[in-house]
Protein backbone atom coordinates (compact mmCIF):
# COMPACT_ATOMS: atom_id res chain seq x y z
CA UNK A 1 0.00 0.00 0.00
CA UNK A 2 1.24 3.07 -1.05
CA UNK A 3 2.34 5.80 2.00
CA UNK A 4 -0.85 8.32 0.86
CA UNK A 5 -3.21 4.99 0.80
CA UNK A 6 -2.29 4.38 4.02
CA UNK A 7 -2.43 7.87 4.94
CA UNK A 8 -5.60 8.19 3.94
CA UNK A 9 -7.34 4.64 5.26
CA UNK A 10 -5.68 5.06 8.94
CA UNK A 11 -7.40 8.72 8.87
CA UNK A 12 -10.99 7.22 7.45
CA UNK A 13 -10.66 4.08 10.31
CA UNK A 14 -9.32 7.03 12.94
CA UNK A 15 -12.67 9.21 12.16
CA UNK A 16 -15.06 5.84 12.11
CA UNK A 17 -13.86 4.90 15.76
CA UNK A 18 -14.41 8.39 16.87
CA UNK A 19 -18.18 8.30 15.79
CA UNK A 20 -18.70 5.21 16.96
CA UNK A 21 -16.60 4.98 20.40
CA UNK A 22 -18.96 4.78 23.31
CA UNK A 23 -19.04 7.71 26.06
CA UNK A 24 -17.60 7.00 28.80
CA UNK A 25 -19.64 5.21 31.36
CA UNK A 26 -20.75 7.27 34.66
CA UNK A 27 -21.34 6.26 38.22
CA UNK A 28 -23.48 8.23 40.38
CA UNK A 29 -22.28 9.68 43.71
CA UNK A 30 -24.02 10.19 46.93
CA UNK A 31 -22.91 12.71 49.13
CA UNK A 32 -24.41 14.06 52.45
CA UNK A 33 -23.88 17.74 52.43
CA UNK A 34 -24.93 20.95 54.64
CA UNK A 35 -26.64 23.94 53.48
CA UNK A 36 -23.63 26.10 53.18
CA UNK A 37 -22.25 23.73 50.88
CA UNK A 38 -24.92 23.84 48.98
CA UNK A 39 -24.58 27.10 48.57
CA UNK A 40 -20.90 27.27 47.78
CA UNK A 41 -21.61 24.90 44.72
CA UNK A 42 -24.62 26.93 43.68
CA UNK A 43 -22.70 29.98 43.95
CA UNK A 44 -19.80 29.27 41.49
CA UNK A 45 -19.26 31.37 38.74
CA UNK A 46 -18.80 29.43 34.96
CA UNK A 47 -21.50 29.07 32.38
CA UNK A 48 -22.57 25.93 33.36
CA UNK A 49 -26.56 25.42 33.16
CA UNK A 50 -26.79 23.54 37.00
CA UNK A 51 -30.43 22.04 37.07
CA UNK A 52 -31.17 21.22 40.71
CA UNK A 53 -33.94 18.77 41.73
CA UNK A 54 -35.52 18.89 45.03
CA UNK A 55 -36.81 15.40 46.22
CA UNK A 56 -37.07 12.54 48.95
CA UNK A 57 -37.09 8.72 48.82
CA UNK A 58 -40.48 8.95 50.42
CA UNK A 59 -42.14 11.55 48.24
CA UNK A 60 -44.23 9.64 45.52
CA UNK A 61 -44.41 12.71 42.72
CA UNK A 62 -40.45 12.38 43.39
CA UNK A 63 -40.67 9.33 42.52
CA UNK A 64 -43.59 9.69 39.57
CA UNK A 65 -41.23 12.55 38.11
CA UNK A 66 -37.15 11.23 38.56
CA UNK A 67 -37.14 8.63 35.40
CA UNK A 68 -37.94 11.65 33.31
CA UNK A 69 -35.14 13.44 34.98
CA UNK A 70 -32.91 10.63 34.46
CA UNK A 71 -33.37 10.12 30.74
CA UNK A 72 -33.29 13.66 30.37
CA UNK A 73 -29.91 13.45 31.97
CA UNK A 74 -28.68 10.59 30.06
CA UNK A 75 -29.33 12.50 26.58
CA UNK A 76 -28.07 15.58 27.73
CA UNK A 77 -24.87 15.04 30.35
CA UNK A 78 -22.01 15.28 27.82
CA UNK A 79 -23.84 18.49 26.53
CA UNK A 80 -21.44 21.22 27.58
CA UNK A 81 -22.10 23.44 29.54
CA UNK A 82 -25.04 21.64 31.69
CA UNK A 83 -25.02 19.71 34.64
CA UNK A 84 -28.24 17.86 36.54
CA UNK A 85 -27.87 17.28 40.37
CA UNK A 86 -29.92 15.37 42.13
CA UNK A 87 -30.63 16.88 45.99
CA UNK A 88 -32.11 14.28 48.32
CA UNK A 89 -34.30 16.04 51.34
CA UNK A 90 -33.89 12.31 53.02
CA UNK A 91 -32.24 12.03 56.70
CA UNK A 92 -28.12 11.37 56.38
CA UNK A 93 -28.72 8.09 57.95
CA UNK A 94 -30.93 7.27 54.68
CA UNK A 95 -27.98 7.98 52.55
CA UNK A 96 -26.64 4.74 52.52
CA UNK A 97 -29.48 2.65 52.16
CA UNK A 98 -33.00 3.88 50.94
CA UNK A 99 -31.43 7.01 48.58
CA UNK A 100 -28.69 4.35 47.94
CA UNK A 101 -31.26 1.91 46.75
CA UNK A 102 -33.29 4.54 45.27
CA UNK A 103 -30.16 5.86 43.09
CA UNK A 104 -29.55 1.73 42.18
CA UNK A 105 -33.31 1.24 41.04
CA UNK A 106 -33.73 4.26 38.98
CA UNK A 107 -30.05 4.02 36.94
CA UNK A 108 -29.40 7.67 38.30
CA UNK A 109 -26.04 8.81 36.63
CA UNK A 110 -25.73 11.74 38.09
CA UNK A 111 -24.45 13.92 41.31
CA UNK A 112 -27.03 13.23 44.48
CA UNK A 113 -26.39 15.07 47.27
CA UNK A 114 -28.47 14.49 50.66
CA UNK A 115 -28.57 17.89 52.73
CA UNK A 116 -29.27 17.05 55.93
CA UNK A 117 -29.13 20.17 57.25
CA UNK A 118 -31.97 20.79 59.70
CA UNK A 119 -30.97 24.04 61.21
CA UNK A 120 -30.42 25.81 58.12
CA UNK A 121 -34.09 24.16 56.38
CA UNK A 122 -36.22 26.51 57.08
CA UNK A 123 -33.30 29.56 55.86
CA UNK A 124 -32.82 27.27 52.70
CA UNK A 125 -36.44 27.11 51.43
CA UNK A 126 -36.85 30.79 51.40
CA UNK A 127 -33.01 31.61 49.93
CA UNK A 128 -34.02 29.39 46.98
CA UNK A 129 -36.87 30.78 46.63
CA UNK A 130 -39.49 33.33 47.92
CA UNK A 131 -42.48 31.63 46.97
CA UNK A 132 -41.03 27.98 47.48
CA UNK A 133 -43.54 26.57 50.60
CA UNK A 134 -40.60 23.61 50.51
CA UNK A 135 -43.06 21.28 48.93
CA UNK A 136 -41.26 18.64 46.91
CA UNK A 137 -40.58 18.30 43.90
CA UNK A 138 -38.77 21.42 43.31
CA UNK A 139 -36.45 22.27 40.55
CA UNK A 140 -34.02 25.37 40.08
CA UNK A 141 -31.87 26.23 36.82
CA UNK A 142 -28.83 28.40 38.14
CA UNK A 143 -25.95 29.07 36.16
CA UNK A 144 -22.92 32.14 37.22
CA UNK A 145 -24.36 31.67 40.81
CA UNK A 146 -27.49 33.24 39.84
CA UNK A 147 -31.29 31.62 40.02
CA UNK A 148 -32.47 31.32 36.10
CA UNK A 149 -36.43 30.12 37.33
CA UNK A 150 -37.51 27.65 39.78
CA UNK A 151 -40.30 25.26 39.51
CA UNK A 152 -42.60 24.05 42.27
CA UNK A 153 -44.13 20.53 41.27
CA UNK A 154 -43.50 17.81 39.54
CA UNK A 155 -42.23 18.67 35.35
CA UNK A 156 -42.52 16.30 32.45
CA UNK A 157 -40.09 15.29 30.45
CA UNK A 158 -41.13 17.97 27.55
CA UNK A 159 -41.18 20.54 30.02
CA UNK A 160 -37.86 19.57 31.61
CA UNK A 161 -36.12 19.66 28.21
CA UNK A 162 -37.76 23.00 27.29
CA UNK A 163 -36.59 24.85 30.16
CA UNK A 164 -33.18 23.28 29.93
CA UNK A 165 -32.91 24.21 26.04
CA UNK A 166 -34.16 27.70 26.69
CA UNK A 167 -31.77 28.01 29.29
CA UNK A 168 -28.77 26.61 27.05
CA UNK A 169 -29.85 28.44 23.88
Amino acid sequence: MKPRTFALVTSFIFILTACTTERTPREATIEVITYDQFQDRIDIKNDTLNVVNFWATWCKPCIQELPDFVEVDSSLWDKKPYKMILVSLDAEEMANTSVKAMVSSLGIKTDVWVMDDPTSMNDFISNTDETWSGAIPATVFYRNGEKLQFHAGILSKQDLLNQINSHLE
